[in-house]
């Protein structure tokens, strides 16, 4: 995992960010100086950030602020409100068209939620691109090493970037836009309260019992 949030360590964890990309990493540095917070961004996916996400618990983290599939596996296995970065349509649009400057086949891999985003915009897209649903993560690898064999250079997604460049090709993440990320910054902020009262509230409850 790359620690790169760019504004040394900060001292305050009860709010963990945890993204795909150094672009991303680097957007979430910027609006957080410009709301003037400082809280901890970190570079993990998947089973790297749940592991992640579980050490920052432990000590204080309340609030989780991720992307897709992360964000729905931190949900899952961990007690953390998760504030979901949403990106649109138009993210996913640019992020291909910045990757076929560099890559002619282009495959976008992913979830349902993802793939049904992909379809929507599909038809915007300026060159055929290969998309394709997985159902489960034990599928990702499989699907990426058939399309690599079929051709596929650039992978495009979120869960399929570790896979994409362990096979040699690009692995490309979704460009959030700065007025997502400040959105998911804000309602991290708005619910961090909620989730420390609600955790005080518990730890009074537990000295009565005890």
């Amino acid at each position: 995992m790359n620690a790169a949030g760019g504004h040394g360590l900060p001292s305050d964890n009860s709010i963990l960010y945890l993204v795909p990309s150094l672009p991303m990493v680097e957007a979430i540095g910027k609006c957080l100086r410009k709301l003037g917070r400082d809280y901890p961004v970190h570079r993990a996916i998947m089973a790297d950030a749940l592991r992640m996400a579980r050490d920052f618990i432990l000590i204080g983290t309340k609030v989780v602020v991720s992307y897709g599939g992360t964000a729905a596996l931190i949900r899952e296995h961990t007690e953390a409100y998760v504030v979901e970065i949403q990106y649109s349509s138009f993210d996913l649009i640019r992020t291909v068209a910045d990757t076929l400057k560099r890559h002619e086949h282009i495959a976008i891999v992913g979830f349902s939620r993802f793939i049904y985003n992909a379809r929507q915009a599909e038809k915007l897209f300026k060159a055929p691109i290969r998309i394709e649903e997985v159902a489960s993560l034990d599928d990702i690898k499989p699907t990426v090493k058939r399309l690599a064999a079929e051709g596929a250079t650039a992978f495009i997604g979120g869960t399929v970037v570790n896979a994409a460049n362990e096979t040699g090709c690009a692995g490309m993440s979704i460009y959030a836009d700065k007025r997502a990320i400040e959105d998911a910054s804000q309602e991290s902020f708005r619910v961090l309260p909620v989730q420390e009262d609600k955790d005080a509230r518990l730890g009074t409850t537990v000295a009565i019992l005890n």
